[in-house]
């Protein structure tokens, strides 16, 4: 008895020995798995505490969950996974392409973005170890090719919004802390002439490099203008970015005709109800009455009086018979600031603002110049009112 209960006791020093090393390692993993999740926590409390409706622990258990359980996940190619199947308080999605993990926050007033006809964006965390980030992610049932091949193309491009990855159904971009054009104008918030103008060359410059690259946007608004804050030192500058390219296209020679000009259709310009015959650089022109219009808005702190749908919905009403009074409603007004302009007795930064307005909204397209053309005269412009230009707006 004595001999079997030795020989049972070696076994078991045997096997534990075998097995020692892999229960140290899993003990390792275990032990790294937590210190890497306390990291990003006290990185993400540092950066100013956790995103609404997410705990201290909920985010933690999140982090745990990434660091110790997300590649079984991966292995078995499950990029997102529901709240539901990982018991945690909020579901994930991992980009392949970028290695990129996302936390998507809890459903809260504070984390919802905004909505257009088709996406709807709310805050997600980019997880990192050191330096976790909100983002914006844009979710939409079916994403088309051409808007992820562009938003991809364009990831970088000064003026234009920074896409962090690309998913299967969704785009995350920065997170813009400043929101929309549109949410500043219905805020009835007031902008100082330099920020007017430095919004304004962050437009023209997300304007020049689309079509310089041969896109053309065809949905600026005021709602598709991104703002932000940024500090250096002890300035603070607002910058402007173009978003949104579900509507944006190639010129080329594959470019198919009667597509809608603009997406929002008050910033149509006239030609645009003529919009079968439209073809090519045509739309370039369509994009620079559309920038002028929202433009116009920034700096009168108003919109256009000729800014009217019914001349693109009337359709009662002779195609010919709206183009003309759309023409004449623009002129009339443009002629008005025209005239004031002519009596000033200096050029002033101010009138140089309204003159490259008056280009840019001109209802003859051939008149409105280039998106690089406007450009230049906005960054000359910009450097007048006492300011250097910022680097993201360097070429």
């Amino acid at each position: 008895m004595i001999r079997c209960s030795v020989k049972f006791l070696f076994k078991l020093l045997l096997v534990s020995a075998l097995f020692y090393p892999f229960a140290g390692h899993a003990k390792e993993l275990n032990s790294s798995a937590h210190f890497y999740a306390r990291q990003a926590q006290d990185a993400l409390r540092k950066q100013g505490g956790m995103p609404a409706g997410v705990s201290e622990d909920n985010f933690f258990q999140s982090a745990l969950f990434i660091e110790k359980k997300l590649c079984e996940y991966i292995k078995r190619k499950e990029y997102f996974i529901e709240k539901e199947k990982s018991g945690l308080c909020c579901a994930l999605e991992y980009d392949p392409q970028t290695r990129k993990t996302f936390i998507l926050l809890p459903e809260c007033k504070e984390n919802h973005i905004g909505q257009g006809c088709h996406k709807v964006v709310k805050k997600a965390l980019l997880y990192h170890r050191k330096k976790p980030e909100i983002v914006a992610r844009a979710y939409q049932e079916k994403i088309t090719k051409t808007e992820l091949h562009l938003s991809k193309y364009l990831g970088g491009c000064p003026g234009l919004m920074e896409v962090v990855a690309c998913t299967k159904y969704a785009l995350y971009t920065k997170f813009y802390n400043q929101n929309s054009l549109h949410a500043a104008v219905v805020s009835h918030r007031k902008f100082t002439f330099s920020e007017k103008v430095q919004i304004a060359l962050g437009v023209l410059t997300g304007l020049k490099e689309l079509h310089k690259k041969g896109i053309a946007h065809r949905d600026i608004s005021l709602k598709n203008c991104l703002l932000t804050h940024e500090t250096e030192g002890s300035s603070e500058s607002i910058f402007a970015v173009l978003c949104d390219f579900g509507r944006a296209q190639f010129i080329n020679k594959s470019f198919k005709k009667g597509m809608r000009v603009q997406g929002h259709l008050p910033n149509t310009p006239p030609e645009g109800i003529f919009y079968e015959n439209m073809q090519g650089k045509d739309f370039f022109k369509s994009d620079l009455f559309a920038a002028g219009t929202i433009l116009y808005q920034l700096f009168y702190e108003v919109g256009p009086p000729w800014k009217n749908s019914k001349y693109m919905t009337a359709l009662l009403e002779p195609a010919q018979s709206r183009y003309e009074k759309y023409v004449q409603a623009i002129k009339q007004h443009l002629d008005c600031i025209q005239t004031r302009i002519n009596n000033e007795k200096q050029l002033t930064t101010a009138v140089a603002f309204e003159l490259l307005l008056l280009q840019l909204c001109d209802p003859d397209p051939k008149k409105r110049g280039t998106a690089s053309e406007h450009y230049r005269t906005m960054k000359e412009l910009y450097k007048q009112v006492g300011a250097d230009l910022v680097t993201c707006y360097r070429r």
